[in-house]
């Protein structure tokens, strides 16, 4: 053992391609990760892991190091490579493996972004993407931040407030606390699209039972997640008053019979499957058109 250990060193030392591929065929990840560490020559480590036979000891040395959680090391290897675009990624991994503060979380999304930034500049595709990413979740946590002040500030009742986690779980919380002009700009800033949006309004009301404030902004806003929604809102909140309001908007027949006969209401329930039946089908449309079109040229009996 001594004596492999004596010729492993020697090979590293004069041959770091051939003791790479001797620890690649031994499938040993330890001397894998000996091999790629000891390589501080760039344009060396490049040429090596070039050779395709050797290219997966990259992907194990770096599986390794994450296992182990050595996230810098991850991200100070691909660096070696100028593989940037993984070494940011390789912060976010350790970013979101640390109970770091918001101002420690922000600066190694920063340093992500920088990473990123550098990528985009080489032409990575991929770096696009997560750089915006990146930027967009810096901005909500300041928005985050603004907001905990705020709320601080007016006194919100059932503080103090802190605001984390997703753009979607900081709107839901908003609206509960009835603050839903905050949340409208909000959702505004971050271009959360309507129907996203008006589904989570209309479950977060709801669960907060601001069945009032649900009735007024579904009767103002145009429906873009569909009334449906809305009206189940009010039928499990125990408000069959507002569901009643809001069934006749529902554009499917079907549904409408179904919202009527959960609330008893069998004679609208019937009415509707009625105009259900009324309307004609795909199938039957074309067949009608076909018809027409027969016997407009002859083609019909």
């Amino acid at each position: 053992m001594v004596i492999f250990s004596q010729r492993f060193d020697f090979l590293l030392l004069c041959f770091p391609g051939l003791a790479l591929e001797k620890a690649v065929t031994a499938g040993d990840p330890d001397l894998i990760s000996e091999c790629l560490s000891s390589a501080d020559d760039i344009e060396q480590l490049a040429k090596i892991l070039s050779d395709t036979t050797l290219a997966r000891a990259a992907n194990l040395h770096t599986a390794r190091l994450r296992k182990l959680g050595k996230y810098v090391e991850e991200q100070e290897f691909y660096a070696k490579l100028n593989q940037l675009t993984n070494s940011g990624y390789a912060v976010l991994e350790k970013t979101t493996a640390m109970n770091a503060r918001r101002q420690k979380k922000s600066q190694q999304l920063r340093l992500a972004g920088s990473f990123f930034q550098s990528a985009e500049s080489n032409n990575d595709p991929d770096a696009t993407f997560a750089k915006e990413a990146v930027t967009e979740q810096i901005q909500l946590m300041e928005a985050q931040l603004k907001l905990e002040e705020t709320a601080a500030q007016q006194k919100w009742p059932g503080g103090p407030h802190q605001f984390n986690g997703s753009l979607y779980e900081t709107l839901n919380k908003l609206i509960r606390l009835g603050e839903n002009t905050i949340a409208d700009k909000l959702k505004d800033k971050f271009h959360l699209s309507e129907k996203a949006y008006w589904k989570l309004k209309v479950k977060s009301l709801a669960e907060s039972k601001q069945f009032d404030e649900l009735s007024a902004f579904a009767s103002h806003r145009s429906a873009a997640g569909g009334y449906g929604c809305v009206v189940q809102a009010f039928i499990t909140g125990e408000r069959p008053d507002l569901a009643m309001k809001f069934i006749p908007k529902v554009k499917d027949n079907e549904e409408q019979a179904r919202y009527y006969t959960q609330l008893g209401m069998h004679e609208q329930a019937s009415l509707a499957r009625q105009r259900a039946s009324e309307q004609p089908g795909a199938g039957a449309l074309l067949g009608a058109v076909g018809r027409q079109f027969g016997s407009l040229f002859g083609g019909g009996s």
